[in-house]
């Protein structure tokens, strides 16, 4: 909630005492992803890592302990620091994540331009294309419907 209204240091400080206190281990991965968030959205992308891999460590399969992860190693890669490999992984393995998630559009796009900015960004990724996925024909109206 106080994520959400912007209070991102009341968020962050409910977040430690939540993984403090909860040894389940879903919610602890609930946790870590809302701490990820809380940092990711403050540019600590490092600790957003940290915290996103936690998350992924606990089991979690919710997108962004993915995709932000990815993202936060896109905007930390320098040549030869391996951002550029852990972003491109990241990326890639939310872009499968996603596509069984309904109304993730906007979802979808970040992960795409995260993809996009990997190959412009890092050398190793030149020439790399992005999939898409096409979208679905619209099936036929039913025998007697609109008459």
């Amino acid at each position: 909630t106080y994520f959400s209204a912007g209070e991102a240091s009341q968020a962050e400080g409910y977040c430690q005492d939540a993984i403090e206190q909860n040894p389940d281990p879903v919610t602890l991965a609930r946790s870590y992803r809302q701490l990820g968030m809380v940092n990711y959205g403050r540019r600590n992308y490092e600790g957003a890592i940290e915290n996103f891999a936690r998350c992924e460590e606990l089991g979690s399969t919710e997108i962004q302990c993915y995709y932000l992860r990815g993202l936060a190693h896109y905007y930390l890669a320098r040549p030869g620091n391996g951002n550029c490999e852990l972003a491109w992984q990241y990326l890639n393995r939310s872009a499968e994540l996603v596509q069984s998630l309904p109304g993730s559009e906007g979802i979808q796009d970040d992960i795409t331009l995260g993809l996009n900015l990997t190959i412009q960004t890092c050398p190793q990724f030149s020439g790399q294309v992005v999939a898409t996925i096409a979208p679905t024909d619209i099936p036929p109206t039913p025998i007697g419907f609109g008459n």
